[in-house]
């Protein structure tokens, strides 16, 4: 009888597309006054798809909240790393502009409601906003910095396909390894606990996001640690450099600066375990190699080249060389290019 009259009530809503005049004269339901699973009802009569990342019972808390945020202040600009919570919480957003007869044409700039906001914990890095700075995200942003000119999500380098924010912490990283291992780039390793870099390697740093009404894990976010300070760009926010040292004990607020000025996105709350990654941009020394065949005499010394695995990261392929005492022409060489070949002597001076 419940789902019969949740149906019913959904129906009603759908037919009542109104102008938000029409709304406020006549007091047509507001969806704020809906129950949890009124909400999920009502975002899939309006074509709202919902991800896969939990089930619709999961979500619920979390779209009555996104309705109510909507509600509140239909021009809120949502900013979230994770591309499939962003594209759900505009298709619902789009949903409840239906409902009460909005269009995009009422708000043609979505973030002027949110000028008025201060920044708490961070520091904005430029006096001038750049639409450039709405092409990349915070783990472009951790990577590349502001040389970075399209979004990268994690998992997409390493397998093509987006990891879910509900991943746990420690597994999203694994992938975050695997993508800087497709980027080519050298992972010295990652911890929970902060241990600066030596110099010449770089860090960063990885935390989920959660809905404080739902407890969903419904984002990440990423900082970089660069000439004693500690970075982070929000979504499609201008770079900032953050006020405080990362820490467990400090949760993360989604405060950012658009071309309207500073702002809150308070439906996410990143908080508890942070992991810190270190990682160079070039290989260490090769390890397990195969003679390519390659070698040249200089001096008293023999030089070899092999192909291997970074010893460092043991992803990684290394170009090196094997150094040998020799005092000849003739040279003791490798016979054949197997990871171990035998020595044959050579009377050339390559």
């Amino acid at each position: 009888m419940k789902k019969l009259l949740t149906t019913l009530l959904v129906m009603l809503l759908v037919l009542s597309v109104v102008s938000p005049v029409y709304a406020e004269e006549n007091s047509v339901t507001a969806l704020s006054d809906l129950s949890e699973q009124e909400c999920i009802a009502f975002i899939k009569a309006y074509g709202v798809s919902i991800p896969n990342d939990y089930t619709e019972e999961e979500w619920a808390p979390f779209v009555k909240s996104v309705i109510k945020t909507v509600e509140a202040n239909p021009a809120h600009s949502f900013s979230f790393n994770y591309s499939v919570t962003q594209k759900f919480v505009e298709d619902i957003q789009q949903a409840v502009w239906a409902y009460y007869g909005y269009t995009a044409a009422d708000f043609p700039n979505q973030a002027s409601a949110r000028s008025n906001y201060t920044l708490q914990h961070s520091v904005k890095l430029y006096d001038e906003w750049n639409n450039n700075f709405k092409n990349y995200n915070c783990y472009a942003y951790a990577l590349y910095g502001t040389s970075a000119t399209s979004k990268l999500y994690i998992g997409k380098p390493s397998n093509d396909s987006q990891a879910s924010s509900s991943l746990s912490l420690d597994t999203l990283t694994e992938i975050v390894i695997d993508d800087l291992a497709a980027l080519n780039k050298c992972v010295v390793g990652y911890s929970c606990e902060l241990s600066y870099a030596p110099v010449g390697n770089n860090l960063i740093c990885l935390r989920k996001g959660y809905n404080p009404d739902s407890g969903l894990a419904v984002d990440y976010h990423f900082m970089k640690y660069s000439s004693n300070n500690w970075y982070h760009k929000p979504g499609e926010s201008m770079p900032l450099r953050y006020r405080h040292e990362p820490d467990s004990s400090i949760d993360w607020i989604n405060e950012g600066v658009n071309s309207s000025g500073p702002y809150l996105n308070a439906t996410v709350i990143y908080s508890g375990t942070i992991n810190y990654i270190v990682y160079n941009n070039s290989h260490g020394s090769g390890t397990g190699g195969t003679f390519t065949g390659e070698h040249y005499h200089s001096g008293t010394e023999h030089y070899y080249k092999f192909i291997g695995t970074c010893a460092v990261c043991g992803h990684g392929t290394v170009t090196y060389y094997d150094i040998i005492p020799c005092n000849g022409p003739p040279c003791i060489l490798p016979a054949s290019t197997d990871d171990q070949p035998s020595m044959e002597m050579d009377d050339s001076t390559e």
